[in-house]
């Protein structure tokens, strides 16, 4: 079977400008062009497919690169798994992708939320520009291609005098030990502390001082290396409810322990807690990420 093993050019010819293509056969093959920039964009497309990376090592590489630039392995995980939904042909060169096929899965999310999709498309022109920065493609393909629908303006929030009625719902629920009562405490960190629901699902017993005043925030919990930093808790009855929960969970590594592979809740969590909370006290509903700064 005849194989492309070498390119050569651009030369000159007469008035044209010619590639040459050498085969595994021995054969040579010349391809002419009527300007020199149209000779040398074809001998990089044809570099490109002689040294091509498939799609799915260059999904690979691009983990490593994510992780490298310090990105949270969870993070990197799931980037590379939207990678590989969108790109089902593994057997394909990165320099064979066109616009249409990535056009028409995008086609496919529509259904999904705006900002999911969107994010989706996103991720997918950033992995794109880095392949063409590796000089493994000669554009991006995905670049022309806009995002459908409008995203929403941030998160949704409550009003304070919503928050207040939220408060006495959660304090209510957690008095009367009311199923999901710990999901209460979760979120009242979330209002009252700012934090997010990754960094007090991963709370450590240790993370709280003696007193239920300070609160140690690990980087792991955050999106950055930012995220590590010592949060003071002013409200003095959340302070003894955390004193509460240190008492109640003492033989436990994690504030809020569960048998999970992690060992600890998990934010769907507070998220399912947040939403009951909301629906009793007739408020908007809200996620647990609406409560930060409400107070």
């Amino acid at each position: 079977m005849r194989r492309l093993v070498g390119v050569h050019g651009p030369h000159r010819h007469r008035k044209k400008f010619r590639v040459q293509l050498r085969y595994n056969t021995g054969e040579r093959q010349w391809l002419p062009f009527d300007t020199e920039e149209l000779a040398c964009r074809e001998l990089r497309r044809l570099s490109m497919q002689l040294n091509g990376v498939s799609v799915a090592d260059a999904i690979e590489r691009y983990g490593g690169y994510l992780e490298a630039k310090g990105n949270k392995a969870r993070s990197v995980e799931t980037t590379l798994g939207r990678l590989r939904m969108w790109f089902g042909d593994k057997d394909l060169l990165v320099c064979e992708l066109s616009r249409a096929p990535i056009e028409t899965q995008y086609g496919k999310r529509h259904h999904l939320a705006v900002d999911t999709h969107r994010g989706e498309l996103a991720e997918v022109k950033t992995w794109l520009n880095w392949c063409v920065s590796k000089s493994w493609l000669p554009r991006n393909p995905a670049a022309d291609i806009k995002g459908v629908g409008r995203r929403r303006a941030g998160k949704p929030r409550i009003h304070i005098s919503e928050a207040n009625r939220w408060v006495a719902v959660a304090q209510e629920w957690y008095a009367s030990r009311r199923r999901g009562w710990e999901g209460c405490l979760g979120n009242l960190l979330a209002l009252y502390c700012g934090l997010r629901s990754s960094e007090i699902c991963g709370l450590e017993q240790r993370d709280v001082d003696a007193e239920g005043r300070v609160l140690w925030i690990a980087e792991a919990g955050g999106k950055s290396k930012a995220a590590r930093r010592i949060c003071s808790v002013d409200v003095s009855w959340l302070s003894e409810l955390l004193l509460v929960q240190l008492k109640r969970r003492e033989n436990e590594r994690w504030l809020f322990p569960a048998k999970s592979a992690s060992g600890h809740r998990e934010k769907t969590w507070l998220l399912r807690s947040c939403g009951s909370i909301c629906k009793e006290a007739e408020i908007p509903r809200v996620p647990p990420h609406g409560l930060r700064g409400s107070c």
